[in-house]
């Protein structure tokens, strides 16, 4: 049933997506989020994934400056307030140095971001979990 429920999806889903885990937030499960729930899924839905595990705080938000985001079509964050903050701080500054400090003439990126929530503000992947509740409503129980 969770195999053609993916199926039935959009076409339009990104082929490639760089995600960003902190394993430090919340209660410490992020990697066990993204590794036993997101990363089946994306799997079996053919989405192709980059991971980084980052190491210390800014570590996404100073990748994201000087990385190489060729054939990404997405950037994915697994943890919580902290690290949704960071991402989009690392792609303001990297669109800033792309347009030479001038934050005047910014552009509407064409790069989608996600959120998987694993911080401690968040809900776990419990009942009351994002995910499940949008599973849910495919029909899909976890």
């Amino acid at each position: 049933k969770l195999e053609q429920a993916i199926i039935n999806v959009s076409s339009d889903r990104p082929n490639k997506l760089l995600i960003f885990v902190n394993p430090f937030g919340g209660r410490g499960d992020g990697k066990t989020i993204f590794y036993n729930k997101v990363a089946p899924l994306l799997r079996l839905s053919g989405v192709k994934f980059d991971v980084v595990i980052t190491e210390r705080a800014n570590h996404a938000k100073d990748m994201l400056q000087r990385c190489s985001l060729d054939g990404i079509d997405g950037i994915v964050c697994v943890g919580g307030d902290g690290m949704f903050s960071e991402i989009f701080t690392g792609l303001l500054l990297r669109t800033e140095k792309e347009e030479n400090g001038d934050f005047t003439h910014l552009r509407r990126s064409n790069m989608r971001v996600g959120v998987i929530p694993a911080g401690k503000k968040y809900f776990n992947l419990t009942e009351n979990s994002i995910i499940s509740s949008s599973m849910e409503q495919m029909g899909i129980s976890t």
